[in-house]
């Protein structure tokens, strides 16, 4: 599952004109989220004169566009092609042919246009059906799984943390040293002294051993 972060920076800036790949349902909800969020701001700068619709338009159309193409993706990661938006069309466009008057206007609402209004809500449901699906498992014939993608990404950032941020060991502090002996305190101070003795003790044991062997 893509973050909101994650789904912002596929959506409005890696795929802003890119309509081929695929998106995962988390990648287009988070983008559809932030576009509701968007909505009630742009409403209020229309009550600027003049500037306030001009800059409504120019940030209204882009988000659109962006997110016509995340749903093409969406439809991608399905395996369907973006042709199934002419289910979601194709109603809308009967309604006018036939009814000649304004999609909304009361007196289009007869027994011709009745039949296209539920055509076109059952045609909005499936297209919200298939928004909210699950996509397919690996890769299809629009590219690999996009949730595979996110994951190897975030394990391969992971690695790099991991290799940039590592220090050497340094010794617990837990543990502590082990004392030295008075014995080996004094050879590392006289090291001639300590091999002297020891020579000395060797000598002493010599003439030690023959008197026992005397006295045997």
């Amino acid at each position: 599952m893509l973050t909101m972060k994650e789904a912002l920076i596929s959506c409005a800036h890696t795929n802003t004109c890119n309509a081929s790949g695929r998106a995962s349902r988390s990648e287009f909800w988070w983008f559809a989220l932030c576009c509701l969020i968007c909505t009630p701001i742009l409403a209020f700068i229309t009550v600027i004169p003049l500037f306030g619709i001009f800059m409504c338009v120019m940030m209204s159309l882009p988000l659109m566009w962006m997110l016509l193409l995340a749903f093409i993706r969406r439809l991608h990661d399905l395996n369907k092609s973006a042709l199934h938006l002419l289910i979601m069309l194709a109603p809308l466009g009967l309604l006018i042919q036939f009814t000649k008057n304004h999609i909304v206007s009361p007196a289009s609402v007869d027994y011709v246009s009745t039949p296209i209004y539920v055509l076109a809500a059952a045609a909005h449901l499936y297209m919200l059906y298939l928004a909210v699906k699950p996509g397919i498992a690996g890769p299809n014939r629009y590219g690999p799984d996009p949730l595979a993608v996110a994951a190897t990404a975030r394990a391969a950032a992971a690695a790099r943390d991991s290799e940039h941020g590592a220090a050497p060991a340094a010794p617990s502090a837990a543990t502590p040293a082990t004392p030295a002996t008075p014995a080996a305190q004094a050879h590392a101070e006289h090291p001639d002294m300590s091999a002297a003795s020891a020579e000395g003790n060797s000598s002493n044991a010599a003439p030690a051993a023959a008197s026992s062997l005397d006295k045997a």
